[in-house]
């Protein structure tokens, strides 16, 4: 069931910055969101879901997004964040 997880598409503002916690125990490997309420914090949380291979922010309210939290992702191949300016910083 839920340890057979790989995949989590998530639309809609229900989903925010301490949702990425309460799936942290499973084997997602794709996270994608369109969440409104998805935020700087949330892309930190990311860092617990160990075997994520990619993420693909569509709607969020990130503004640097904190990143560098995400570098101990070693399978990690692709970010992908649409419709937000990061700035340089990103």
């Amino acid at each position: 069931p839920l340890k057979e997880l790989r995949e989590v598409h998530w639309e809609g503002s229900s989903f925010n910055d301490l949702s990425p916690l309460y799936l942290k125990e499973l084997p997602i490997e794709h996270f994608r969101c369109s969440c409104p309420s998805f935020g700087d914090a949330g892309v930190r949380h990311l860092r617990y879901l160990l075997g994520l291979r990619s993420i693909d922010l569509q709607v969020s309210r990130i503004t640097t997004g904190d990143f560098a939290s995400l570098s101990g992702l070693e399978r990690l191949e692709a970010l992908r964040i649409s419709g937000r300016d990061i700035g340089a910083a990103g």
